[in-house]
């Protein structure tokens, strides 16, 4: 039923596993490895969320939490 809000791979929209590394920061990988790069998918869909946060309320770039503002996402 929560489904809805679980977070997918931007990419090709599949489960996402979850790492955390030995640093303690928690990535997220794509579950089917659909472009092979193992790339943490949790940065891209926080840059996403950035930018439509921006486009939302129309302000100015400057103005904008950074990405990294969006770190327990």
């Amino acid at each position: 039923m929560n489904d809805h809000i679980e977070p997918r791979c931007p990419q090709c929209a599949g489960r996402l596993k979850y790492e955390r590394l030995e640093s303690g920061r928690l990535i997220a990988l794509c579950g089917t490895n659909c472009t092979n790069d193992r790339r943490d998918r949790l940065a891209e869909i926080r840059e996403t969320v950035l930018s439509l946060y921006v486009r939302t309320y129309a302000i100015d770039s400057s103005e904008a939490p950074s990405a990294d503002d969006l770190v327990l996402l």
